[in-house]
């Protein structure tokens, strides 16, 4: 009989992912969250605070598949301690927790020069239901209630369109301002790209683009490739194996995870169909991920200290506005 291959929870990521791209939904762009709200990041029930890194798009991925209109996800035992029941039936999302174990050597835990234990990242998987998934007692706080309906008095972001009742946001330019303090942006011409030699971005001019939502979705893929500069996250320089090609095609996928985060973080949907020179990446991407289980956890990670590095600036900026 042969023997049972072990349990890789890269592979199962990976899997999970890899069935949304090959269908040709990348699910850091679907505008499905609550009908009457911009993309945000998924929150843990347990401790109210956003996800991070490769569990946003499990979760992303798991919320465009199903439909499901809440942003808040809980464990099993979680939602049976806030007085909720999750239906049966009903199907859990994997997603990751990082177990830091001290690192021995001939049964002796290892110290570093400070005396402190060396430890490594040992990833588990586990369960999470949405709330929606999850029967509430009546009048709970956590109850989602009913899907939202349109209304010509919602406010809607999809797709990059803004309702009348939409923001200027506000958010996204107060990020992208800071972040111009960092770097050289100039506007003009027809492409967006980012010079490392020059540490410069450069974009088309915001009329040129069909709405707000698309500049700063580009302007922030743009800025996302910038943190990799030597001066900065020295993403550059290292390099993954495989070719020049699929080097470029990660780096790619970095930056269009780093600025799907940054949209969630400043209230915006990103519009669903990418840029047409993005676009041709999928099938780099596909390859890319079938070839190492661990490139798109590696790739939400360095999207996910991309992204802090900008919101970092913007949080300092706002610090020394509100000073004055």
């Amino acid at each position: 009989m042969a023997k049972k291959p072990a349990f890789n929870p890269y592979q199962v990521i990976t899997d999970t992912i890899l069935a949304s791209l090959e269908k040709g939904v990348q699910p850091w762009r679907k505008g499905w969250t609550a009908l009457g709200g911009a993309l945000s990041r998924p929150v843990s029930g347990g401790t109210g605070k956003p996800y991070n890194g490769i569990n946003v798009l499990l979760l992303w991925a798991a919320q465009s598949e199903r439909g499901y209109h809440s942003d808040t996800w809980h464990t099993y035992k979680g939602a049976e301690g806030k007085g909720g029941q999750v239906r049966k039936g009903e199907k859990g999302t994997r997603i990751v927790k990082w177990l830091f174990l001290p690192f021995k050597e001939k049964g002796q835990v290892k110290l570093d020069a400070n005396g402190e234990p060396v430890t490594f990242a040992k990833m588990r998987l586990y369960w999470v239901f949405n709330a929606c998934q999850i029967d509430w007692a009546e009048g709970s706080e956590h109850d989602p209630g009913p899907r939202p309906t349109v209304t010509e008095d919602t406010v809607l972001i999809e797709g990059g369109k803004r309702s009348e009742a939409g923001d200027e946001h506000e958010d996204a330019k107060v990020i992208l301002d800071s972040w111009a303090d960092e770097v050289t942006i100039t506007h003009g011409g027809d492409s967006a790209f980012y010079r490392p030699s020059d540490d410069l971005i450069q974009l088309p001019t915001f009329e040129q683009f069909d709405s707000e939502a698309e500049y700063f979705s580009t302007a922030f893929h743009e800025a996302i490739h910038s943190t990799g500069h030597s001066t900065r996250l020295n993403r550059f320089k290292k390099e993954r194996k495989g070719s020049y090609k699929q080097a470029y095609a990660f780096e790619e996928l970095v930056a269009e995870l780093g600025a799907a985060f940054l949209c969630a973080d400043a209230g915006i949907n990103q519009p669903e169909e990418p840029r047409e020179d993005h676009a041709q990446y999928l099938s780099h991407w596909l390859e890319v991920l079938k070839g190492d289980p661990k490139a798109i956890v590696s790739a939400a990670s360095k999207a996910e200290k991309a992204a802090k590095l900008v919101m970092t600036k913007a949080s300092e900026a706002g610090q020394q506005q509100a000073a004055k």
